[in-house]
C-alpha cells in the first residue's frame, strides 16, 4: 500500500483546525512505549501529542484510510488499526475502521464489514488494543457467523489465546466462524512501514502471531 511519497504514515495535527504539522517514521517511533530496566515501560513524550486531535492519512492510488488519533488513543492503537485493515482488506473490500455502531449493538468495533448492507448482517468485526473477556464472549455469542478477529500488540499469544478459549467455553462450538487473535511484534512500525512509503504486511508475515478458536 502506497503512503504518501515523504513519510509513512503522514499525520496532521490540526488543533483548532488551524496549525499544521507532520510527523514521520522517526516522531512516531518516539511516542511507543519502551521497556524500561524493571522489566515494565515507559512512554517518550513529545510537545506534539498533546490530547488533540491527529489526523492520519495511509493512502496510495489503489487505498485510502484516514485515520484520527483521538485524545487518550495511543499510537499503538491507531497503527493496530491500519494493519488490520491491510490484512483484511482484500477479503473484506468494504471494509471499514472507526465506524459507528452497529444497529442494536451496545458496541462499537474499531472494524467492520456488513454483508452488503446492514440489515444483511455483520461479515467481519476487529477488536484492536485492550478488550475485555466478557466483550468477547458477548460478541461470539451475538454474532456467530460474523469472523470476530481481535488484535494485541508485543504481547505472547499463546496465554491470553488460553484465557480466551477459557472465557468462550461452549461458545466456540456454536459458531460458523473462528473468533482470531493476531498479536503485533514490538517493532511493527519498523518492520512492515518502509522509508520509501510503503507499508508491507500479509498473514504469512513470520512475526506475526496467530490463535484460530473454533470453526475455520
Amino acid at each position: 500500500m502506497r503512503l504518501s511519497p515523504l513519510h509513512p504514515a503522514f499525520l496532521l495535527w490540526l488543533p483548532q483546525l488551524a496549525a499544521l504539522s507532520s510527523l514521520g517514521v522517526a516522531q512516531l517511533r518516539d511516542q511507543i512505549p519502551t521497556a524500561a530496566a524493571d522489566g515494565g515501560s515507559f512512554r517518550k513524550r513529545s510537545s506534539f501529542l498533546k490530547p488533540q486531535d491527529l489526523h492520519i492519512r495511509f493512502g496510495s492510488s489503489a487505498a485510502d484510510l484516514h485515520l484520527r488519533k483521538r485524545p487518550g488513543e495511543s499510537v499503538e492503537h491507531v497503527l493496530m488499526k491500519a494493519l488490520l485493515w491491510e490484512l483484511f482488506r482484500h477479503d473484506y473490500p468494504q471494509l471499514q475502521v472507526e465506524p459507528p455502531a452497529p444497529k442494536g449493538s451496545r458496541f462499537v468495533p474499531d472494524l467492520i464489514c456488513h454483508r452488503g448492507t446492514e440489515e444483511n448482517g455483520i461479515a467481519f468485526w476487529g477488536e484492536c488494543g485492550k478488550t475485555d473477556l466478557a466483550k468477547i464472549v458477548a460478541l461470539a455469542e451475538e454474532h456467530p457467523a460474523t469472523l470476530l478477529v481481535v488484535a494485541k500488540y508485543r504481547i505472547a499469544l499463546q496465554g491470553y489465546a488460553a484465557s480466551v478459549r477459557r472465557e468462550l467455553g461452549s461458545a466456540v462450538a456454536r459458531r460458523e466462524k473462528p473468533v482470531m487473535l493476531v498479536a503485533f511484534p514490538d517493532d511493527s512500525l519498523d518492520r512492515f512501514f518502509g522509508e520509501d512509503g510503503t507499508m508491507r504486511i500479509n498473514k504469512d508475515e513470520e512475526l506475526l502471531q496467530w490463535a484460530s478458536l473454533g470453526r475455520r
